[in-house]
Order: C-alpha cells, then sequence, then structure tokens
C-alpha cells in the first residue's frame, strides 16, 4: 500500500506537471498579460502526450467550470519485472489566486476507482504548490490578477 501511495503521488504530481507544461497563447499589453490554454493544446502538448514518467499513458486533462480533472494509466513493475499492476488515476484540481500567486489544490483523487485519503491529498498538495509556483514564475513573471477554468479553455490575467 506504501508503494501504492508514493506512485500515486508521484503520477497525480506528473500529471499537473503536464497541465502547467502545455503550450500557451499569449497576447502581451503594457499593464497587462493574459494566457489562454485550450483544452484541446493542453491535451495536445507535448508533456500530456509524450509524459515524462514512461509509465504514465492514456494521459487526459478535461476541463470544467471551475476545475480541471486530470485522468491516466500507471503501469508498474514489480521490482525484478516479473509482472506488472496498472492503476486508473483520476485527479480533480481547482485554482485559485493568493497572493498574486496562482495555486492549484487537488480536491479529490481515485486510484482504480477507490478514493485517496484526505492525509494523501494534503501530501500532494504541499508538494506540487511550490512546483507550479516555480514554473510559473519563471515563465510570466509578474501578478497573476484572475484566473478562469470553463468547458474549453483557462484564461489567466497576470500583471
Amino acid at each position: 500500500m506504501n508503494h501504492l501511495r508514493k506512485s500515486s503521488l508521484f503520477v497525480i504530481a506528473v500529471l499537473f506537471a503536464a497541465l502547467a507544461l502545455s503550450a500557451v497563447t499569449v497576447s502581451a499589453e503594457p499593464a497587462n498579460a493574459t494566457v489562454t490554454l485550450s483544452e484541446a493544446q493542453i491535451n495536445s502538448s507535448f508533456r500530456v502526450t509524450n509524459p515524462a514518467y514512461r509509465r504514465l499513458t492514456n494521459v487526459r486533462v478535461d476541463l470544467q467550470p471551475g476545475q480541471a480533472s486530470v485522468s491516466a494509466t500507471l503501469t508498474v513493475r514489480t521490482p525484478r519485472g516479473q509482472t506488472t499492476t496498472v492503476y486508473q488515476t483520476v485527479s480533480t484540481w481547482i485554482p485559485s489566486i493568493v497572493n498574486g500567486r496562482i495555486l492549484w489544490t487537488l480536491s479529490s483523487a481515485t486510484v482504480n476507482g477507490s478514493p485517496a485519503s484526505s492525509q494523501m491529498i494534503s501530501q500532494i498538495n504541499a508538494a506540487i504548490g511550490a512546483s507550479w509556483r516555480a514554473y510559473w514564475r519563471g515563465q510570466h513573471p509578474g501578478r497573476a490578477t484572475t484566473i478562469t477554468v470553463d468547458d474549453n479553455q483557462v484564461v489567466i490575467t497576470y500583471n
């Protein structure tokens, strides 16, 4: 079970990184800039179609009003490589802005239909928060002012 928890934490972190690393369209103005990520752009991005963690397959991001749902298949081999175990993962992420920074919070996660414990969700949230902030700061200096997620796109405005 401990291996499952570690694998699940890693999978969800990698999936979220894939969402963050997808292709973006930027329209800059002197004071503000807007970044728009469509669901199609996210799902066709290199990190979603070619996850860094090669045990991940069938990665899909489904944008929904106010949240993003990420699903994937994780295939884990035993230490000697004799057998494999397949895990179907689904995670739901909710964005917010805290002190000008975007914070994606894991609200729920399941592995093979079993929900993750609140302790596991807390661990994942602690691990992924700093990673997303560091990525965004390097790509888009400034402070986020709004983030909107609907069925088709994520729109982020920052200055």
